[in-house]
């Protein structure tokens, strides 16, 4: 599966934003018993920042590689509770 976010932010051009696999494992994309469009929406734009983050971590300081990795797992925590609030009662 190929999921790509759009980024538009005015005044910049717009930038395409590719899931890498491991990104969209990392959220599992794939699991949406539901079908519920709100959780894809939800796990695609984490899967996109965790794409970014993956990028940041192969390719900056050690120091960068770092806080890239926690913020990966920060965003997992944050898409989980994401979808959690659609089906919070």
């Amino acid at each position: 599966m190929t999921v790509i976010a759009t980024i538009h932010v005015t005044g910049h051009p717009d930038r395409l934003v590719t899931a890498t696999d491991s990104a969209l494992n990392a959220v599992l994309f794939d699991f949406n018993p539901s079908t519920n469009d709100d959780v894809t929406i939800i796990k695609a734009l984490h899967a996109a920042l965790i794409s970014k983050m993956e990028s940041v971590r192969t390719s900056g300081t050690p120091a960068q590689a770092r806080c890239a990795s926690i913020a990966i797992t920060e965003l997992e925590g944050t898409q989980m509770r994401a979808v959690k609030a659609l089906f919070a009662k």
